[in-house]
């Protein structure tokens, strides 16, 4: 597995990255504002697995920045300075609690969903990252409650 720390010499890495809010769009219903809905796709896939060419000192933040903007798809995010990492607010105008108390994007690196920020988690050749919106904390995407 890959660890929180910067790596000392950078190296090109290649990764897959992709955005998917399905299970919201499974059961819109849980749409707290019904203005959003025109965003979330019908497939739930807001970006389909694309490749990110980048390097070892690149995060999966920078990974989803990146791919975002480069695909006209609208992320904002906010830096914590307590955590030293930025926490992704929304993307494709949909927000932690646009879907109840337990609904935000979560990330997922190669079938884990890493215990640390997004900016923390550099990258290694190969990873398959994945962006969720969850609507139960987690546990409809496949994480667990702590």
């Amino acid at each position: 597995g890959n660890s929180a720390y910067k790596p000392e010499t950078p190296q090109p890495v290649t990764v897959t990255i992709s955005i998917k809010c399905d299970t919201l769009s499974g059961d819109i219903s849980k749409l707290a504002n019904s203005s959003i809905e025109e965003y979330i796709p019908s497939d739930g896939v807001v970006l389909q697995t694309i490749t990110y060419s980048g390097t070892t000192d690149n995060t999966v933040f920078d990974a989803l920045n990146t791919v975002c903007r480069n695909n006209g798809i609208h992320m904002e995010a906010s830096y914590t300075p307590m955590y030293e990492s930025y926490y992704v607010e929304g993307i494709n105008y949909l927000y932690e609690y646009d879907a109840g108390a337990g609904s935000g994007w979560m990330y997922k690196v190669n079938g884990w969903f890493p215990n640390y920020g997004c900016s923390s988690y550099y990258l290694s050749d190969g990873d398959v990252i994945e962006w969720l919106y969850t609507c139960d904390y987690g546990t409809d995407i496949g994480g667990k409650v702590f």
